[in-house]
């Protein structure tokens, strides 16, 4: 009888034993998920960084918030600063602060027209845009198209697992798949939007 009940009390300290063991594995694989997830160091990231907002002369816009210019309320183009980029909007212009953590800094071109000067990632829809230089994209939303003009530096476009690089070109780009990209003309003298340009093209 006493050794059944050893073997007994045995089996049940092996069953517990074996409980804690997973338990033990299931909450390191969480916390190793969540750290992943905001990008700790100890679970392989570069540790968490706060996220700076953009600024402009007279604002602090911070991540989430949508800055929109509208039509007849600028004397000049709004311009903001995020991270080590300038950011320029015309008129009928909205825009989304993404990611303010600094070498990730993006933003959402909802739609209208911008002038990124330095290195900025724009995000359209599932679009991925870097920018690292001058570029002009305008976002036709009603359209489902984006005019890319890269002035200088580099410009990287990637659709879906296709990477294009649009340095030192204009391309036009549907923003929804099929991605059907031209290449066309782009002058900033002769645009709609000339004084835009000229203003913030210095």
């Amino acid at each position: 009888m006493n050794i059944g009940w050893s073997a007994w009390n045995n089996m049940t300290a092996s069953r517990y034993e074996s409980l804690a063991l997973v338990l033990l594995l299931a909450s390191l694989g969480c916390i190793l998920l969540v750290g992943n997830r905001l990008h700790a160091a100890f679970a392989g990231g570069d540790g968490y960084k706060t996220h700076t907002c953009a600024m402009s002369e007279n604002e602090i816009f911070c991540r989430g918030q949508i800055i929109s210019t509208m039509e007849g309320h600028l004397a000049s183009p709004l311009e903001l600063t995020i991270g080590d980029a300038q950011l320029f909007l015309d008129q009928n212009t909205e825009v989304e602060l993404i990611d303010g953590r600094p070498g990730q800094e993006t933003i959402s071109l909802i739609q209208g027209r911008v002038v990124i000067k330095g290195n900025l990632n724009v995000s359209i829809r599932d679009m991925k845009i870097n920018v690292d230089g001058t570029t002009s994209l305008v976002h036709y939303s009603w359209m489902d198209l984006l005019d890319i003009s890269s002035i200088a530096g580099t410009t990287t476009i990637a659709e879906d697992d296709e990477t294009i690089d649009a340095s030192l070109k204009s391309i036009q780009t549907s923003t929804l798949p099929p991605y059907n990209s031209k290449e066309v003309r782009f002058s900033a003298s002769e645009s709609s939007a000339a004084d835009f340009y000229n203003a913030v093209l210095k």
